[in-house]
């Protein structure tokens, strides 16, 4: 059952949840928002389930590591190390 609700935003820029609403949230909790150009839906985030395709899409949603080594330097890296193992052995 869906129920459609009518909240109003004050100046500061803050909504005041009606109480029915109020109710159903504990601290703690938490909610994923997902906004559309004319929506904001917030879906409450179960933490004993892993929900794969949002899993993915955030990780793809995510910038780059600026801070990751490229794949030369991680090869660079890994050539150093091996030499400093077989000098200390």
């Amino acid at each position: 059952m869906t129920k459609e609700l009518l909240i109003e935003i004050n100046r500061e820029g803050n909504i005041e949840l009606p109480p029915e609403v109020q109710t159903r949230l504990n601290p703690g909790d938490k909610y994923m928002i997902s906004l559309t150009e004319d929506s904001i839906i917030l879906k409450k985030v179960h933490q004993d389930k892993v929900n794969p395709e949002q899993f993915f899409e955030r990780l793809e949603a995510m910038e780059p590591d600026p801070n990751q080594p490229t794949l030369a330097e991680i090869s660079q890296m890994i050539k150093e190390a091996r030499q400093i193992r077989r000098t200390n052995s």
